[in-house]
């Protein structure tokens, strides 16, 4: 059974945002809310799990964006087999649960996906795209998304712009469109994950759950409630 942090005990992640501030690491960040949620775990063990995922990919310094996100996807969704598990699964959030089953929700899986790929020399950014995030590679010109919750389908920015439309039900402003393919930090990301799973825990009327990931959420936005 998980053993939680009591709410007078200090938390990994607080501690992590007054070390790190706006530049907290994403594995680190998503590391802490597991150890958090449970206290069995260990931070640095988690993080070192994810050093081993990554430890076949090579991605030479020659590689076009092109070849080394076929790399990537490769390792990813053929040899790992990463894929999205319900917005309604607890274990879709934490770390170490995706990490013992390869599943979890969007957002997860973009936080994932990023820290293998940046261990290979390949940096992406996360798109905080309205109906769910995906990962861009930085050096890529032209743009082009890939989406670790469809198995790494690839996508370009008219695919996107058609999906933001349909998802408004009308033609997006200029403004609406810029804002939903902007990088979105690594904090606002790990906020993004708690929102998301404090929806889940209210859904599935678990009010404890739903505390925990609030008290998370004003650690990394204080100014925004």
């Amino acid at each position: 059974m998980a053993t939680r942090v009591h709410k007078n005990e200090p938390s990994k992640l607080e501690g992590l945002l007054r070390l790190w501030g706006e530049d907290v690491p994403l594995d680190a960040g998503a590391a802490a809310i597991a150890v958090d949620e449970n206290t069995a775990l260990h931070q640095a063990a988690l993080i070192k799990r994810i050093d081993d995922l990554a430890e076949p990919l090579h991605i030479g310094a020659n590689c076009s964006p092109y070849e080394a996100m076929a790399r990537l996807n490769h390792l990813l969704f053929f040899k790992l087999g990463l894929k999205a598990t319900s917005w309604d699964s607890p274990k879709g959030y934490m770390l170490n649960d995706i990490l013992d089953s390869m599943r979890g929700v969007p957002v997860a899986l973009c936080i994932l996906t990023a820290e293998i790929s940046r261990r290979a020399g390949f940096p992406l950014s996360i798109i905080g795209f309205p109906t769910h995030s995906v990962v861009s590679p930085i050096a890529a010109d032209p743009k082009f998304y890939m989406d670790p919750s469809r198995n790494g389908e690839v996508y370009c920015e008219e695919d996107l712009r058609t999906e933001l439309e349909a998802s408004l039900g009308q033609t997006s402003h200029p403004s609406v469109w810029v804002d939903a393919i902007a990088p979105i930090s690594n904090r606002a990301l790990l906020e993004r994950l708690c929102a998301t799973e404090k929806y889940m825990f209210l859904r599935r009327d678990d009010y404890e759950g739903a505390i925990r990931c609030c008290r998370r959420i004003l650690m990394l936005a204080p100014n925004r409630y």
